[in-house]
């Protein structure tokens, strides 16, 4: 819903892009906390990851994380 509101293109990351992230994370502007990624199990449960450790792990969606939106860049 957050990543609709920006506007065309924008979306959560994957698990893997977020482990990606975690290298740029000061760049990035990303906290020490955890952020959910896009990466779901089926319709109540998925992936978030701990930009602190890089701890993820599956979890029920009615937790609050926060949202980090990233757009694909085409070429």
């Amino acid at each position: 819903k957050y990543c609709k509101g920006l506007g065309d293109g924008w979306r959560l990351p994957t698990r893997k892009e977020q482990v990606e992230m975690h290298d740029h994370k000061e760049e990035l502007g990303l906290e020490d906390t955890a952020y959910w990624s896009s990466t779901e199990t089926n319709s109540n449960f998925a992936w978030f990851y701990h930009f602190s450790n890089g701890y993820s792990a599956n979890f029920n969606k009615n937790n609050t994380y926060r949202v980090r939106a990233v757009r694909t860049i085409k070429d």
